[in-house]
């Protein structure tokens, strides 16, 4: 998401799966979407969702539900509001790093009915 948020033509997922062995502390450790014995990471089924959704959408910009956090060194968020425009109508995606407690949240929509999609690929009808 924060690639195509800032202008990525093309997106390299950065190891197919685990290389380095490395505890669960380590940052570069977890950064597959595959483990070692090829069990999907929840990454791997965000990834697939999220290319399936937005399929040729347009980034639209930041939507008014991120909110931001201090930090020293660069910005950072602990939830994401990004929107798209997709042949479908806008997608509005939200997300929380996985150290931050879930979070409810209202969003206003402009249509009767709205679809909510989890990174899994599983959906609700609002």
């Amino acid at each position: 998401m924060l690639a195509l948020a800032n202008g990525a033509v093309q997106f390299d997922y950065f190891q197919m799966k685990d290389k380095f062995n490395y505890g669960a502390d380590n940052v570069w450790g977890n950064m597959s979407v595959l483990r070692n014995d090829l069990s999907p990471r929840p990454a791997f089924y965000a990834y697939k969702t999220m290319a399936g959704l937005l399929g040729d959408g347009q980034y639209a910009g930041v939507g008014p539900l991120q909110h931001s956090v201090p930090n020293r060194w660069q910005p950072q968020f602990d939830r994401y509001h990004a929107r798209f425009t997709t042949p479908g109508g806008t997608g509005n995606v939200l997300w929380t790093p996985e150290n931050v407690p879930p979070q409810s949240v209202e969003l206003t929509v402009g249509t009767p009915n709205a679809r909510i999609v989890s990174l899994d690929g599983s959906s609700t009808e609002v």
